[in-house]
């Protein structure tokens, strides 16, 4: 037995027994924290007995008195899970009361945990692994291949085909219903071709973690599987490891770890094994707490597993993936819309054309059967393989460009973005550190984009001398940089991109010993030889520490006395540098005695300053006021503190006058999202949740969102956007998983491209489904005409199907490939509630069908008065409005310009559609087999001129209407000012 509960997600899994349930809980799998959760504040209950999940199914059984029901245990099940989401839940009912880790000392945590800086007994491992479960996150929501097979089905418009089938086969329309159904298959394949081509795309770009995770165990290095770290090991921490779990931090030498993945913070972090004093801090300000996913970058140290699996950080953020879904696309909504308008349609016109039939004295059957031949000319059988197919040449030609997309319906969401929220680290900055600018002896030096120009490859003597300071005080490797910090690296970069030669630096100067930065001293020293026997000391660090030790100043190649004046314009280029959203450095250097056994703290001389900062990639500034100028607001969301995020801002001109910027802590205090109007440039030190709350906040205001982003911590907000867009190279599995769109070559240029691409997609599905409707339409009227006027029925259903499938579908298609206009970028975006027809579109869509159904009953009625009610007569009428639907694909092209307007780019497909569907209408008329099949006889040079000249009034009478309106709306038009 397996039932769906309420909207908390539970399955019932068995409930034969009285007395007990099993559910299935979303999240469950490998959660242990929710595991313990669930168990305690069920067990508290009063009618239940038992309550004890399983981290290995998901699921939970309650033994509970048998006089309660299954539903009242059901709801406090859902109860305890809405609490636990909602962060009320701990561990157990004491959880909110037990110290934090991050507010322990080294030994009561190691107490806490049962451990000790030896690590665990190998006696004890077996049953933590079973208490806590094995060391895996959450498994990442995908698609699998029968839910996209399912998907192409789940539309209103296909539902009313496959019903349509259904008549057809009641009333003995057996090959009508086969074509129909063959109409809907070709849809389903031409969608789940494309969206399973574009899934094994993007996880082809995925890397799994590979490699052991080195840990202390009865006081023994060794080195174990990711999955079977428990609470307690001891975590040994080196350059370039990723950490394997949560943990406290019990002993560091210059442990710094790269947090962005997880905080967004781009600047490495220092960590300590102090304990901190506040019980609230926030995530990224634990200093000594190291997280899973995240890089140790420099230093080394030790770290006691608090949590694994889904009770990590990164665990918990992808279990936030479980309540996190997107809204319907807009095109989703519209055609759902438009399927129930056509419903109507259909029925209506289905009731009028027998009723007419009934009083025009045709059999019940013969006019039930022409019923059911105009339900299916009513309901466009082309419309789902129309917007699937024009998708689908929408994520070709993106897939031209290195964008990825998963699912066919991300193409036409774009084309309706209002707000874009451009995560800072990894999407519009590289997420590496590289130095920015250099300050030496009252001047600036500055790189662009990181790097030296080619002319400055021989700067001044100061700024050689600053790079060979930074350049020797710095353990990065010369060649392989994997396991150096993230700063130090970028310093040895400066050091030879201004020209230095830093292997042969370091040859002549080998480091002998060096001091690393603590907590109270604030930077680093490093000793160096020399081959003359002179030593030389060279530090860098904190600005303000590095200044205390100088007397004098490097100012070209003299080294001067430092005044009280120098050292305030110092200070002041500190601040500078800082308030442009930079990490500074000071560096200094002295000479050492040979028999000095440590360097002095004193007597150094002042290098100069280094600023770094993670640069912008290339063209983020083009591409956000390009964003602009289409009528989409660009907000970055960042980890960073309020005044980096400012500076950088600032570089990109984000703001049209003043900066509008947000914090975490305005949105942790209630931070009031009922009117965003007006939408901030900027959401400063956001948390994951704080990304999901943003993007459901501007959602709710009405705005059609996009998300980008590259870590863990932005996939729920990437899966709960309208579209998100994830980085393919540098982006985390977890992030590409949940992701709309994939940039494959992590070039946000492309999004400008893609957007024009996908308002071209949402321009062409819209002209051609109103060429559809107009066709339809004129189908319908042509067909209620024809009775009322007692002439009998204008055409079979063998020909209404022909003109649908061959002569409708194909133009229609054409239409789907339009080149895009030239205006697409300088408009705003379409509004997402505007629907396919609205009251606006209703009159003119109305007017061309009416005037092409006028214009083919024309030509019927030419026939009838010549012929009588007869095949010929048909053929007139059958030749006239596949003619003159045919021509109205031209009109179609465009609501403004005329079908032969020099503004239009030209459409050479739709051209070559229109030849070809000529020549199969012809050989309709003069194929014998063929024409017996559509109930067809030969019509003279006569009888086709008034077929021809049936066609050709309504497309003159459309194109003038069409030029007639738009002359009217730019008289009516505001002068620009």
């Amino acid at each position: 037995m397996q039932e769906r509960g309420a909207a908390s997600g539970l399955t019932l899994v068995h409930t034969a027994v009285r007395g007990r349930v099993r559910v299935r809980v979303p999240g469950l799998k490998g959660a242990g924290r929710l595991k313990r959760a669930l168990e305690s504040v069920l067990s508290g209950t009063q009618a239940v007995q038992l309550a004890t999940g399983s981290v290995a199914t998901g699921t939970l059984l309650v033994v509970f008195d048998d006089r309660a029901d299954v539903a009242t245990i059901c709801q406090a099940v859902e109860k305890a899970l809405l609490r636990y989401r909602a962060g009320d839940l701990g561990a157990g009912p004491a959880r909110r009361d037990r110290t934090p880790w991050h507010a322990l000392p080294v030994d009561q945590a190691l107490s806490r945990l049962r451990s000790s800086m030896t690590g665990l007994e190998t006696r004890s491992i077996a049953g933590r692994l079973k208490r806590f479960g094995e060391n895996i996150l959450p498994s990442i929501p995908g698609r699998d291949r029968l839910e996209i097979f399912v998907e192409q089905f789940q539309s209103l418009p296909v539902a009313l085909l496959i019903g349509a089938a259904a008549l057809s086969v009641m009333t003995g329309g057996a090959a009508d219903a086969i074509v129909v159904l063959s109409v809907v298959a070709l849809n389903a394949g031409i969608g789940f071709a494309t969206e399973t081509h574009a899934d094994r795309a993007v996880r082809a770009l995925s890397k799994p973690l590979s490699g052991g995770v080195p840990v202390i165990r009865q006081g023994k290095s060794e080195v174990i599987a990711v999955e079977s770290a428990v609470p307690g090991d001891v975590l040994e921490l080196r350059p370039g490891a990723i950490v394997a779990a949560d943990a406290r931090v019990v002993a560091a030498q210059g442990l710094m770890v790269n947090e962005a993945t997880l905080t967004g913070e781009s600047a490495p972090v220092r960590k300590s094994p102090e304990p901190l004093s506040a019980r609230n801090v926030a995530l990224a300000d634990r200093s000594n707490i190291v997280y899973r996913g995240t890089v140790v970058t420099g230093g080394s140290g030790r770290a006691v597993v608090v949590a694994t699996g889904a009770d990590t950080e990164i665990g918990m953020v992808q279990g936030f993936l479980e309540t996190a879904t997107a809204p319907d696309t807009p095109l989703q909504r519209q055609l759902d819309r438009l399927g129930r308008q056509l419903t109507l349609l259909a029925g209506g016109a289905c009731a009028l054309v027998f009723l007419v039939g009934l009083l025009r004295g045709f059999g019940p059957f013969t006019t039930f059967k022409n019923a059911i031949a105009l339900a299916v000319a009513a309901v466009p059988e082309g419309l789902p393989t129309l917007a699937t197919t024009t998708l689908a040449l929408g994520v070709r030609e993106m897939r031209k460009r290195h964008v990825l997309v998963r699912r066919l319906d991300a193409v036409e969401t774009l084309a309706s973005v209002r707000v874009i929220c451009l995560d800072k680290t990894g999407t519009l900055t590289f997420n590496r550190m590289s130095v920015a600018e250099a300050s030496c002896g009252g001047g600036v030096y500055s790189l662009i984009g990181g790097a030296a120009a080619e002319r400055d490859r021989h700067p001044p003597p100061d700024v050689k001398k600053l790079g060979e300071i930074v350049a020797l005080c710095n353990e990065a490797g010369l060649k392989d940089q994997a396991d150096a910090s993230a700063t130090e690296a970028a310093l040895l970069a400066f050091a030879e991109d201004i020209g230095i030669d830093a292997a042969r630096l370091r040859h002549d100067h080998p480091i002998e010993r060096i001091a690393y930065r603590t907590e109270r001293q604030m930077f680093m020293i490093t000793l160096h030889g020399a081959r003359g026997g002179q030593r030389l000391a060279a530090v860098k660090g904190s600005p303000e520490s590095v200044l205390r030790l100088c007397d004098r100043m490097l100012i070209g190649s003299d080294e001067v006395m430092l005044t009280d004046d120098m050292r305030r314009r110092v200070e002041q280029e500190n601040d500078r540098l800082a308030g442009a959203g930079q990490r500074v450095l000071g560096a200094a250097y002295r000479s050492v005695r040979r028999d000095a056994a440590d360097p002095e703290l004193d007597g150094y001389v002042f290098a100069g300053l280094v600023g770094l900062a993670d640069p912008l990639r290339p063209g983020v500034g083009a591409l956000l006021t390009e964003l602009r100028r289409a009528g989409i607001s660009p907000v970055m969301i960042t980890g960073d503190q309020k005044a980096t995020a400012a500076a950088i801002a600032r570089q990109l001109d984000m703001g049209d006058g003043e900066l509008r910027i947000v914090d975490s802590d305005a949105l942790a205090n209630g931070w009031s999202h009922g009117n965003l109007q007006e939408v901030p440039h900027v959401f400063a030190r956001v948390t994951p949740g704080q990304k999901l709350e943003i993007v459901k906040a501007l959602q709710a205001a009405g705005h059609v969102v996009a998300m980008t982003g590259d870590g863990v911590n932005d996939s729920p907000a990437l899966k709960a956007a309208d579209i998100g867009v994830a980085m393919g190279r540098s982006g985390s599995e977890a992030a590409r998983e949940v992701a709309h769109i994939v940039l494959e070559d992590d070039n946000l240029q492309s999004l400008a491209p893609a957007i024009e691409r996908g308002r071209a997609t949402q321009a062409n599905i819209r002209r051609a489904i109103r060429y559809l409707l107009a066709t339809n339409m004129s189908e319908i009227l042509l067909m209620l005409l024809a009775p009322a006027a007692n002439l009998g029925q204008p055409l079979t259903p063998a020909q209404l199907l022909w003109i649908n499938l061959v002569t409708d579908v194909a133009p229609a298609l054409a239409l789907g490939v339009e080149p895009p206009h030239k205006d697409m970028m300088q408009a705003p975006p379409a509004l997402p509630q505007q629907g396919i027809v609205d009251r606006r579109s209703a009159g003119p869509l109305a007017r061309e069908g009416g005037l092409i159904a006028a214009g083919a009953f024309g030509a019927y009625a030419y026939g009838c008065a010549r012929y009588g009610v007869s095949p010929r007569a048909r053929g007139v009428c059958f030749t006239s409005l596949v003619t003159g639907q045919l021509l109205h694909a031209l009109t179609c092209r465009s609501q403004t310009h005329g079908f032969a307007s020099s503004a239009l780019p030209p459409n050479h497909t739709l051209s070559a559609v229109i030849a070809a569907s000529i020549v199969l209408q012809s050989a309709a008329m003069v194929f014998p087999p063929l024409r017996r099949l559509l109930g067809l006889t030969p019509i003279g040079p006569a009888d086709l001129g008034v077929a021809l000249i049936g066609a050709l009034a309504p497309f003159a009478a459309n194109e003038a209407a069409k030029r007639a309106a738009s002359r009217a709306e730019r008289a009516s038009a505001p002068a620009p000012r």
